[in-house]
């Protein structure tokens, strides 16, 4: 908010915001020292707001934050001064899509997939194992049976 200034021409009758910013700053007796050191702001980007020098390379919501905080701190309509911000020729901020600079949606891909092969084995296993215990149970019982028509043939 420092190099460039918006050289749009403009009306003479339209207030700017920086104007209206700078003159309810001295109507209240702040100084620009005042107003950055209570919103944590460099002076340079109260001085920029002041001049109305509002460079089009940064990202305008934070010059509409800033704004919108000087605004309130000074007593005024945060929402009127934002407007004339816009009137100014200063642009809404665009809606941009985010992007991810991790990899936790590859990795919930990846892990998904393992998960979803984890319970296909375990059901596997378990369907397995049932059917391997059915066996033996009742191959258990027919050698049971066997045995014991064995063991009464031979007392007989």
């Amino acid at each position: 908010m420092n190099t460039e200034h918006n050289d749009s021409p403009q009306p003479n009758n339209v207030v700017r915001p920086g104007d209206m910013l700078r003159q309810a700053r001295e109507q209240l007796g702040y100084s620009q020292a005042d107003i950055a050191n209570r919103l944590r702001l460099r002076l340079s980007v109260i001085n920029d707001i002041e001049s109305n020098c509002f460079d089009s390379e940064k990202i305008s919501t934070f010059t509409r934050g800033y704004v919108r905080s000087y605004a309130k701190y000074v007593g005024l309509d945060d929402v009127a001064v934002v407007g004339l911000l816009d009137d100014y020729g200063h642009s809404k901020p665009k809606a941009q899509e985010m992007q991810s600079f991790s990899r936790r949606t590859n990795r919930e891909a990846h892990d998904s997939r393992i998960m979803g092969l984890t319970w296909i084995l375990a059901v596997i296993f378990v369907g397995v194992t049932a059917v391997w215990w059915w066996q033996n149970s009742h191959l258990d019982r027919d050698l049971t049976r066997r045995w014991m028509l064995l063991i009464l043939n031979r007392q007989r």
